[in-house]
């Protein structure tokens, strides 16, 4: 496939809050800031915990990779020191560009979360109903826990972490667990950026581990510089980072809405595909080659196999390879059977990739499933994004039982 494509990571929903943060010492050698990420069996959406206010809150929240902001729900949120940002405020105007004007004035009493006067504005947005309210936007203390780039260390406070205000009605079609969205996304209160400018020396970058078991077994996500360590794996895993290509912005959105109406480009992340090798129509063939017996569809998905016949090895089914090929990358991400084929029902796999349609938003959407055991780093000062594709390949895989 020699035409170029724009490849759309969206690893289905990821919840961060974000916030500007005032931090009142530096911890030693502080490497990363690492988060637990779970996967919801029913949903197939991650999700990682958020210790916020006083007395701590627990929450639960879905990560959306190109999430603007993270939102809670503040119908059921509770804390002495949660602080509203004022409307026109210096805060105000850094957190939504502009001028600062989108303000909303609840006049209800007493006053608490997501309810108050002269309050900084933006639309919290569910990625799965495709809907959005218009809410207040807050901030809180939040603990975090940081490495030194070798084991987990210590326990820091952020003092000012800012959030949207969403209701409860908003989390429709969310994990169970979750109360909110944390966002990811590029966007100047995202949680990368918001842990870089509090703490000067993490780099702002994330890296994203998602496991592919249940939710009693642990990805990782780390906010910082490596050296990254899985239990799983004996060695530094940013070594695994062996591609790397430059992110690419679209500068047209889709349907998140914009922090700031004069800046309509997208927030999510793309790479530019420079070739395909081996999807769907090529896969079919090959499949065939390899004496795969296909069997009727199954929605939505429309390339089905006996696995009967199929063997299972280190990387899942024996199938054929998909090969993604980047600019200026002699070695593409290579997506093997355990990130290509879905088990639809006994004794059937169906290639995991969808027809978008005659219009779709992208050329082509990576989901969350494609990205399982697979490592990748964000790197928003270079904008490079580092990508191991799966370590299946080296005994390893995302699935921990902790995190050091």
């Amino acid at each position: 496939m020699a035409s170029s494509s724009s490849l759309y990571l969206l690893s289905f929903f990821f919840t961060i809050v974000l916030a500007f943060i005032s931090v009142s010492s530096k911890p030693p050698k502080l490497h990363a800031f690492i988060f637990p990420i779970r996967r919801d069996e029913e949903t197939h959406q991650f999700y990682t915990e958020l210790d916020i206010g006083t007395p701590t809150n627990n929450i639960y929240v879905v990560i959306d990779l190109g999430g603007q902001f993270s939102w809670l729900d503040c119908d059921q949120y509770n804390s002495s020191t949660y602080r509203h940002v004022r409307c026109s405020s210096p805060k105000c105007k850094a957190t939504i560009g502009g001028d600062g004007a989108n303000c909303i004035d609840c006049k209800e009493k007493p006053h608490r979360p997501g309810c108050t006067r002269n309050t900084c504005a933006l639309s919290s947005y569910n990625p799965k109903t495709d809907m959005y309210i218009v809410g207040g936007v807050g901030e809180d203390t939040m603990g975090v826990s940081f490495t030194d780039g070798n084991v987990y260390v210590d326990d820091e406070v952020m003092r000012r972490f800012t959030f949207g205000c969403g209701v409860k009605g908003l989390l429709s079609g969310l994990a169970k667990p979750t109360k909110g969205i944390l966002g990811l996304g590029r966007a100047p209160i995202s949680l990368s950026t918001q842990l870089s400018s509090a703490f000067k020396l993490v780099h702002n970058k994330f890296a994203l581990c998602l496991p592919s078991s249940t939710e009693i077994y642990l990805g990782t996500m780390f906010v910082g510089r490596g050296p990254f360590y899985f239990i799983n794996y004996t060695g530094d895993s940013s070594t695994l980072l062996n591609i790397k290509t430059p992110l690419v912005i679209n500068p047209v959105g889709h349907s998140r809405p914009p922090l700031n109406s004069k800046d309509f480009s997208s927030r999510d992340y793309f790479l530019d595909v420079k070739g395909i090798k081996a999807l769907v129509g090529d896969f079919v063939k090959e499949a065939a080659a390899k004496k795969m017996k296909r069997v009727g569809s199954v929605a939505p998905f429309g390339a089905c196999f006996s696995s009967e016949n199929i063997k299972n090895t280190m990387t899942g089914p024996a199938v054929p390879i998909i090969d993604l090929v980047f600019k200026g990358n002699n070695a593409p991400w290579r997506i093997y059977g355990a990130n290509s084929m879905v088990k639809v029902k006994k004794n059937v796999l169906c290639l995991g990739f969808v027809d978008g349609g005659s219009t779709p938003t992208t050329s082509i959407i990576l989901g969350g499933y494609q990205l399982e055991n697979n490592f990748l780093e964000f790197d928003l000062e270079s904008s490079v994004v580092g990508f191991s594709s799966t370590l299946l390949l080296h005994n390893a895989s995302c699935s921990q039982t902790r995190l050091f």
